[in-house]
């Protein structure tokens, strides 16, 4: 068993999900299809990451395993995640990555924890960087504070911080600040090539090598599947940004019309179920009417520029615009391995 396309990773367990158990068998599948690396978020209920990750490294050990991501950093105190990811770094003999992200206000709120932002971040940030160089720390910012801490070990290799970005404020820092870039899905290869552009010129500005800030992007995959899988893949996925304030810099990056783009917002208003939870897409309807309705609202360049849909030959190609544009690597999402195999088929003709 071998890595036979280290540029191509994935995600497990994707959006709002009822039972982890999956992902023993996702992991694995994705092994012997010889991808590279597999990340896993975070959500209340089902999916503590710490679990996750362990578990994953246990049942695929030559997979890398990336935290992707760890949002709303206020609500863990900085020394609990530097313990968790430097745990995962020695366990995977430095196969782990961790990915952090802005967070949701709404989850903070929850949470009775401070909102997080760049600064609160960065602040965070080089607090774990301390305790992983073996720093004894006294600090106290944004609802968490430490005393004296100190990991007991100094890391000789910490994990890469690997930063979700979107907007072009969170994609200069990160091009500044991190070893990695995790860009958002459902992008259009010109909107992919505007990013990289923005993190490596952030990068070279402060100093360092442009071309060694690692840039993921992330491709929603429904290529040779069922018209309910694909809905459910593609079209529910979609309809929960429209549930979120990024909808709006998506619009922006890949210049969507935004008399569309309200009218698509009306409608998944109208079909949302559940708002109660904690990250938000548990709202989104999986009312098979509602999502072949909703697929009539989407203007098909959207669908298949943003997107690998179709079949497994289109779905290549889409992963080959996002490389062309730049980026190193490309996270597979949305859909479990048994469902992209063909897709990665057809990567190994176009690659």
């Amino acid at each position: 068993m071998r890595q036979l396309y280290p540029e191509l990773g994935f995600f497990a367990l994707g959006g709002h999900i009822a039972d982890p158990q999956p992902l023993i068998e996702d992991v694995q599948f994705g092994e012997r299809l010889g991808l590279g690396s597999v990340w896993l978020s975070e959500r209340p209920g089902s999916k503590d990451i710490g679990v996750l990750c362990g578990a994953a490294a246990a049942a695929a050990p030559k997979l890398s395993i990336g935290a992707g991501l760890i949002a709303n950093l206020p609500a863990r105190n900085p020394m609990i995640t530097a313990s968790f990811a430097s745990t995962m770094a020695l366990l995977t003999t430095g196969k782990f990555s961790l990915g952090i992200g802005r967070g949701q206000d709404r989850l903070a709120d929850m949470l009775c924890v401070p909102r997080s932002n760049l600064k609160v971040i960065e602040r965070y940030l080089a607090t774990m960087r301390a305790l992983w160089r073996g720093d004894s720390v006294d600090a106290a910012y944004d609802g968490w504070s430490l005393k004296n801490a100190n990991l007991g070990i100094i890391l000789e290799a910490p994990p890469p911080v690997y930063m979700g970005a979107v907007g072009d404020k969170a994609l200069e820092w990160a091009g500044k600040n991190v070893d990695g870039v995790i860009l958002f899905s459902c992008l259009n290869a010109a909107a992919v090539s505007r990013s990289v552009s923005i993190v490596r010129e952030a990068a070279e500005k402060a100093g360092r090598d442009p071309g060694g800030v690692e840039i993921n992007a992330v491709a929603v995959t429904a290529c040779d599947v069922s018209e309910e899988k694909m809905l459910n893949y593609v079209i529910r996925r979609m309809n929960t940004y429209f549930m979120w304030p990024v909808i709006d810099m998506l619009c922006d990056i890949n210049k969507w019309d935004r008399t569309i783009a309200n009218k698509i917002r009306a409608a998944v208003l109208k079909d949302a179920e559940d708002m109660t939870g904690a990250l938000g897409d548990e709202g989104a309807s999986r009312n098979f009417t509602h999502l072949k309705r909703m697929y009539d609202l989407y203007p098909q360049d959207w669908l298949s520029e943003c997107n690998a849909i179709g079949s497994a030959d289109n779905g290549a190609h889409y992963i080959k615009s996002l490389f062309d544009v730049g980026v190193d690597k490309v996270l597979l999402h949305g859909s479990p391995p048994k469902d992209f195999e063909s897709l990665v088929g057809a990567w190994s003709h176009v690659r």
